[in-house]
């Protein structure tokens, strides 16, 4: 399953970068504190990893065929999230945000293409997203009640985004405002949006130095592993 997960990133990386800096990244990933511990057992984060970033590497293939099928079985491979950990559907959120944006962006002559494409991508979602809530309701009740808060809290904000991205859209297509707005931001969003990277980057790498985790239930054997790993 780590390994799958790994191979999932590299393609993904490897869309958007050369093979030196690919390797380079999956490597990176290889050897960091929770790969190196949820890859000893069939845990569900190397799951979820294979899927979401297997996901984004078809969404990226998608973008470039331009065909509904390709959108359909990306949102087929995210959506399937939902099946590996019950906060997956947290990651659903960038899924409803990327709908929104496409339809938004999309030029007059090319809507009725792009709300296919769409309609393709949340369709391919909505089917392992919907076996996994038939799985939690008639397979693990007790499960569900535990986590309940959390599915909502989720759902709650996936149509709270889907809102706004109706109003985007409706602005995008029926005034000139979200242009104007592009237009004047354009030059140096992407700067900032790079810049946020590189901040969150270094907060998470120095996470270490002002935060320590302590495990309430540990597993047998858990904290004495991570902190053989740390001490290497």
């Amino acid at each position: 399953l780590g390994a799958g997960a790994l191979l999932a990133f590299y393609g993904l990386a490897r869309q958007h970068t050369g093979r030196v800096w690919a390797l380079v990244a999956m490597a990176a990933l290889a050897v960091s504190l929770p790969l190196l511990y949820f890859t000893r057992n069939p845990y569900s984060e190397p799951v979820t990893l294979l899927f979401i970033t297997g996901g984004l590497a078809l969404l990226t293939e998608a973008l470039r065929r331009d065909r509904a099928w390709a959108y359909g079985l990306a949102g087929l491979v995210l959506g399937s999230v939902t099946l590996a950990r019950v906060d997956g559907f947290f990651y659903l959120i960038g899924v409803t945000v990327f709908a929104a944006v496409a339809l938004a962006a999309a030029p007059a002559g090319r809507r009725r293409r792009v709300v296919g494409q769409v309609a393709a991508l949340v369709g391919g979602v909505a089917v392992p997203t919907a076996v996994a809530v038939a799985n939690l309701v008639n397979l693990s009740p007790k499960y569900l009640h535990d986590l309940g808060g959390e599915v909502r809290l989720s759902v709650a904000a996936i149509a709270a985004v889907a809102a706004v991205g109706v109003v985007a859209v409706v602005l995008a297509w029926r005034t000139r405002l979200l242009h104007r707005v592009a237009a004047a931001t354009g030059r140096w969003l992407p700067a900032a949006g790079a810049a946020a990277v590189l901040v969150l980057g270094a907060v998470g790498a120095s996470r270490p130095l002002w935060y320590v985790g302590r495990i309430r239930n540990p597993e047998p054997g858990q904290p004495a592993y991570i902190e053989f790993l740390q001490r290497a």
